[in-house]
């Protein structure tokens, strides 16, 4: 029967097939990881073969048992809905005896993994010798059987990739990899900035691709994204990390350099048409340069920008840096970044003709950003970035067309207080407000709800306004 399922081909959307971006969770670990054949993945302190998850539905679920996993069918599927008949009024007789209640020794417990006895039967067995269960409450039992199950049934569910749950990964193994960027804080940024189909909008960010792949899922594929990016090359391993979008919605995405952006503003201030002349002419001498430096056997495999303005090597290690804390934020197995262990390899097995080819396609997709934005009429402007975005923000203004919102995201409070003052006095923007994203997760049970124990306490602050024309 998964045979059948697997040959139902990729354009069942609903089937995980060779070749799919999944999400493998189990409890609150959350781990991205693309379906091969005989490719082994490691899961908290579980590992296994990634095989028998092909041809079964996204939402499968499938429980971890001697070094393999197994499909958990619904028939097969039993909870308990309860405790024991027998429970106490209260847990003041309750004392902490050190692990006495338990007539199971650890040795056994063991012994009975190794047996082959499944979690549910574990799980029986250790309610069956705690002595202390039945003096219990029901809420109690009930929660000493959940985390018994937690500990001796080990359940991964495969679901489909989405923005949502990438924040949410990187929330929960490296914060400071999307400058603790919540999905709360995410959220009230696309509203914000009011991102939505056929819009254009202009997004600088270095949270690790996270920003831009929320604005693409949200436009869904029609409209401009233009992603201005620091160093040789942008950085988005969780657009690579978001499966589920499709082709046609990364097909909007355009790149430009933030250091080339100074030309940009210039020209559209319209200062001089002499100026103008000399910078047409200055960009074709630069590009004379630029293919010039790429027939020098000293440079490197990694593209230049015109006119000297960013260092090579400079971009190039954030890169690398990039892929490193990527490397610790998915447990730190290989296979999650399969796409950026090749590209070095890639680079050194490149010969002079094929870089020349990569960087004047790299040079004529830059052009092509170019002119759209000096078309300028963009709809919005998201920024969240590890600089100080004052700069940036009063750079890009300029490209927003008239009563137009902006979002900028910061870790940290400082910056955006004073950026809200040099804005007030520009006379560009008006209805600013800067306000911190804060959220508070519930327990929902029967007469058991009160706010989670363990919960993030903030994930920054917004600053948000519209553009006028000053006069």
């Amino acid at each position: 029967m998964a045979l059948e399922m697997h040959d139902a081909g990729p354009e069942d959307a609903s089937i995980i097939h060779e070749g799919s971006f999944v999400i493998l969770r189990k409890d609150r670990i959350i781990k991205p990881c693309r379906i091969e054949r005989g490719k082994k993945v490691k899961l908290d302190r579980s590992s296994f073969l990634l095989d028998p998850l092909i041809g079964h539905p996204f939402g499968s679920q499938f429980e971890w048992r001697k070094g393999r996993i197994t499909k958990i069918f619904e028939e097969d599927k039993e909870t308990f809905k309860g405790g024991s008949s027998l429970a106490g009024f209260d847990n003041r007789h309750l004392k902490d005896d050190a692990g006495k209640s338990q007539k199971l020794s650890q040795e056994h417990i063991k012994n009975m993994q190794t047996g082959g006895l499944s979690g549910k039967d574990i799980v029986d067995k250790v309610i069956e010798n705690s002595s202390s269960f039945t003096e219990k409450t029901e809420y109690s039992q009930q929660k000493y059987i959940n985390k018994k199950q937690k500990k001796h049934i080990q359940i991964v569910t495969v679901v489909k990739s989405s923005t949502a749950l990438v924040c949410e990964m990187y929330a929960a193994k490296g914060p400071s990899k999307v400058l603790h960027l919540r999905i709360d804080s995410l959220a009230r940024m696309l509203t914000l900035a009011n991102v939505h189909a056929n819009s254009r909008v202009l997004v600088v960010e270095t949270t690790q691709g996270l920003l831009v792949s929320a604005v693409l899922e949200r436009m869904g594929g029609y409209g401009k994204l233009i992603h201005l990016f620091s160093g040789d090359r942008p950085v988005r391993m969780a657009l690579q990390y978001c499966g589920h979008i499709p082709e046609k919605s990364k097909s909007i995405l355009k790149d430009y350099p933030l250091n080339r952006l100074n030309q940009i503003s210039q020209q559209m201030k319209g200062e001089c048409v002499a100026m103008e002349t000399d910078k047409s002419r200055d960009s074709g001498i630069q590009r004379k340069d630029l293919q010039e430096s790429t027939s020098s056997p000293d440079q490197t495999c990694a593209g230049e920008v015109e006119g000297g303005e960013c260092d090579d090597e400079e971009g190039v290690s954030d890169v690398t840096e990039e892929e490193e804390d990527n490397n610790t934020c998915s447990d730190g197995s290989e296979e999650d970044l399969e796409p950026k262990e090749k590209k070095p390899k890639l680079r050194k097995c490149l010969s002079q003709e094929e870089r020349e080819l990569r960087k004047k396609e790299r040079e004529t997709r830059f052009l092509e950003s170019q002119d759209e934005l000096l078309k300028g009429g963009f709809d919005g402007l998201l920024v969240a970035t590890r600089f100080l975005p004052q700069d940036i923000v009063l750079s890009l203004l300029p490209f927003l067309s008239p009563s137009r919102p902006f979002a900028i995201f910061c870790q940290f409070i400082e910056p955006l207080s004073q950026m809200y003052s040099s804005l007030k006095e520009t006379g560009q923007v008006f209805d600013l407000h800067l306000s911190e994203t804060w959220m508070r997760k519930y327990q929902v049970l029967s007469q058991r709800t009160h706010p989670l124990n363990q919960m993030s306490g903030t994930s920054g602050y917004i600053l948000n306004g519209l553009t006028i024309i000053s006069e």
